[in-house]
């Protein structure tokens, strides 16, 4: 599993297929993130994904995250047939790098 250190942006890109392989342009795509927060409990936020020429991008600051398995999920609005993708990584943080709590 890769391994992010807390305090960077996560670029998430992603380019949507069908079951045949061919890329789907969807009219809107998100990505999901799911990640430990300082409340002691697991956080969600939805991000808008940004399309260029077929490839969806979307940009998520770690600052604000405990360190620990973070998942996510691009996924497809409006699209017909739905696509998705999945996928997660470890972020890390020693004692000398705190949560940003701005």
């Amino acid at each position: 599993m890769a391994e992010i250190t807390r305090g960077n942006t996560v670029e998430f890109r992603a380019t949507f297929r069908d079951p045949n392989g061919a890329v789907v342009s969807p009219s809107q795509a998100f990505v999901s993130v799911s990640f430990p927060s300082s409340l002691g409990s697991r956080q969600s936020i939805e991000l808008p994904l940004t399309d260029n020429a077929g490839t969806w991008t979307a940009s998520w600051d770690t600052g604000h995250a405990r360190p620990g398995t973070v998942f996510w999920s691009a996924q497809t609005k409006g699209t017909t047939p739905a696509a998705a993708i999945d996928g997660q990584f470890e972020l890390v943080a020693n004692m000398a790098n705190p949560e940003n709590n701005d």
